[in-house]
């Protein structure tokens, strides 16, 4: 997506396979590719879908993310047990929720849905109102974890959703990977709340709620990796490069950025700078003044 590789697809050992990105868009329009890998084939896909959020969303308004996007790992509907994700039109937005999983003790916990009318104007990320009605609460137990194991090691984005459903209100410390990252948390009844984190380097996430008083829950759960954004080549390198490719009489195929997600073919890249360019099997006989405006350009 732009200048990022942000998946890699193997249907051989998943089918169907889905990808969901939040990405806060700058421009007004978004390039989207499919690129072959060795050995794998020709790309396919079956849909894609393009779906608005809130402004300001899953921290789209935070310098922290100007140059990121947000790859789904989990969205957990907590203390659902039905048949089957939910999506539109319970989420305005067509968010899929997915049935309650990963979490312990198993037999002391219990999933409760209970329709009652909330107050949830603060959470910028709008989840519906059907989501933050279920909730799963601690009985008898001081401790309720949820574990999710992740393929990789990175940066990991963790919301989570509170809702007070339950006539009394509770409160808890809320600790990842055993570092407690919101002391003695509470739930109102009739209130909603979301709390965010950042977890750097990791490749599992271990999601506690200890006791303080009464019943520690968790209405919801979503988790993201963060993926960096190359930074795009300069349009006048882009346009000097295309001048480069007339002159020489052939079409290599040259389209959107010259470094990313993949280079061009006879350009070599640092970065989002062109510092090589290969033309060795094209005898130019002399060198036009677009050469001159790749300034990065270490051999030729």
């Amino acid at each position: 997506m732009g200048t990022a590789t942000v998946a890699f697809v193997n249907l051989s050992r998943l089918d169907p396979w889905v990808v969901e990105f939040v990405w806060k868009v700058m421009k007004e329009s978004l390039s989207f590719c499919l690129l072959p890998t060795d050995g794998g084939g020709f790309p396919v896909i079956s849909s894609l879908e393009v779906r608005p959020l809130p402004d300001g969303a899953y921290g789209t308004n935070l310098d922290e993310f100007a140059n990121k996007l947000l790859k789904k790992r989990f969205r957990i509907n907590c203390g659902y047990s039905g048949n089957g994700s939910l999506r539109y039109p319970l989420d305005y937005y067509d968010r899929v929720w997915d049935v309650d999983q990963n979490f312990s003790p198993s037999h002391l916990t219990a999933g409760f849905q209970i329709p009652i009318p909330l107050n949830f104007s603060g959470i910028r990320e709008s989840p519906p109102a059907s989501i933050l009605q279920t909730a799963r609460i601690l009985a008898r137990r001081n401790v309720l974890s949820y574990n999710f194991p992740l393929d990789k090691l990175g940066d990991y984005y963790v919301l989570l959703y509170f809702a007070g459903i339950m006539p009394v209100s509770s409160s808890f410390d809320v600790l990842i990977n055993d570092n407690v990252v919101s002391p003695d948390y509470s739930v109102k009844h009739a209130e909603a709340g979301s709390i965010f984190f950042s977890a750097e380097s990791v490749d599992y996430l271990n999601i506690t709620f200890r006791n303080v008083s009464f019943y520690p829950q968790v209405n919801a759960i979503e988790i993201y990796e963060i993926l960096d954004i190359p930074l795009e080549c300069t349009g006048t390198t882009v346009s000097a490069l295309q001048v480069i490719q007339q002159s020489t009489g052939f079409n290599f195929g040259w389209e959107d950025d010259p470094c990313s997600p993949t280079q061009w073919k006879h350009v070599g890249c640092d970065g989002s700078l062109v510092t090589s360019l290969n033309l060795s099997f094209n005898k130019l006989t002399s060198f036009g003044s677009d050469f001159d405006t790749l300034i990065n350009l270490q051999i030729l």
